[in-house]
């Protein structure tokens, strides 16, 4: 089967954790969870000590790895693991990874947004195409006028700020020389 996530593995080949990986989108996090998850990939091994999955294991955990991709929920995973149950189409026809699953569900949610589908005609296709561009142009000009008000709001609070502080310190500096001012000819005398 064609995979998106690498070539095809020989059946005795050791794959390394960032292998796995990097061919999967995944973090080793994630690997070690899936793993903890589904018992049935299989296990961490070490070959020249270097931690990794066999070519076995790496297939069940990239088809574990694209079917939570696709949604599928644990049941369903370990059901598709043990050979029970059938992957979902679009993991099953490409071999893709989670990414490339994550990549086509984004494709299909931009395209019902922007009201694309099949059929539709051209024209169609370039005033809905144009209207989502208007509304983007004016959320991002009030988004500017918002965040420019911010900012003056802030540059405000800012300078009453520090003309607390410039007033504080003043009061402070009186109160200390009055408090100098207050002692007594003895305790100046003596320095206490």
């Amino acid at each position: 089967m064609p995979t998106g996530s690498g070539p095809e593995l020989r059946s005795d080949e050791h794959v390394p954790i960032a292998e796995v990986c990097r061919r999967l989108v995944l973090s080793p996090a994630s690997v070690r969870a899936f793993l903890a998850a589904f018992p049935e990939i299989g296990r961490i091994t070490t070959k020249d000590g270097r931690e990794g999955l066999d070519a076995e294991a790496f297939s069940r955990l990239r088809l574990a790895a694209a079917a939570r991709g696709a949604g599928a929920d644990d049941d369903r995973i370990r059901r598709m693991l043990a050979g029970r149950e059938a992957a979902p189409q679009e993991v099953a026809a490409t071999g893709a990874g989670p990414a490339d699953a994550q990549r086509a569900r984004a494709a299909d949610a931009r395209a019902d947004e922007a009201g694309v589908r099949e059929g539709a005609d051209a024209a169609d296709i370039e005033a809905r195409v144009a209207e989502r561009l208007r509304r983007i142009e004016e959320a991002l000009s009030k988004s500017e006028a918002r965040r420019a008000a911010d900012q003056d709001r802030l540059l405000l609070a800012l300078l009453k700020a520090q003309e607390e502080i410039q007033n504080l310190r003043y009061e402070l500096g009186a109160q200390s020389s009055r408090t100098r001012k207050r002692r007594s000819f003895w305790a100046r005398l003596l320095g206490i």
